[in-house]
């Protein structure tokens, strides 16, 4: 129990450790920063450069893979941490970046429930799922440099629920 209290209060605090979305690096004090590669960091303002003016994640992948454009990954598995590899935009890699409140300057823990009754039919483990915004239990906006506004990340979030495919909706992710 003190450690599992220990986490959340670090988390409370924005000081909980975990790998950093790409575009970001820690600092030698420990703070989050923005990439110090210029080429990373003009491509993920592009990124949402793109989205701002089309409003559709697809046509960000479309006009990324048209302009032969990839996008830039940390590694961050233990043999090449830290290095940097380009790969080819996805759908789901957009969505992702999209979505997080890390690219808005939000330091976030507590986004996904690990609670409930979905399990997994191969192991049995609970199923996560994602919590809604005002229940995130730690959100500290303000906590880094951001590519974008708090508020134009919220816009996005809201433009990305309302191109969501639904049965009978428009299906434009």
């Amino acid at each position: 129990t003190r450690l599992y209290e220990g986490r959340w209060n670090k988390a409370r605090k924005g000081r909980l450790q975990f790998p950093l979305p790409s575009g970001y690096v820690r600092s030698a004090q420990d703070q989050w920063e923005l990439d110090p590669d210029v080429q990373v960091r003009e491509r993920f303002s592009y990124v949402f450069d793109v989205f701002r003016r089309e409003g559709v994640a697809r046509r960000v992948v479309r006009e990324l893979k048209e302009q032969g454009l990839d996008l830039p990954v940390r590694v961050t598995a233990k043999e090449g941490y830290g290095s940097l590899v380009w790969k080819t935009p996805t759908l789901s890699a957009i969505i992702r970046i999209l979505r997080n409140p890390a690219y808005a300057g939000a330091y976030v823990f507590g986004r996904w429930d690990y609670s409930g009754e979905r399990r997994s039919a191969k192991t049995g483990k609970v199923l996560p799922h994602s919590r809604a915004m005002s229940e995130w239990p730690v959100r500290i906006e303000a906590h880094h440099p951001a590519y974008l506004r708090w508020e134009e990340f919220l816009e996005n979030q809201g433009r990305l629920r309302q191109n969501a495919y639904r049965e009978g909706g428009p299906g434009a992710a």
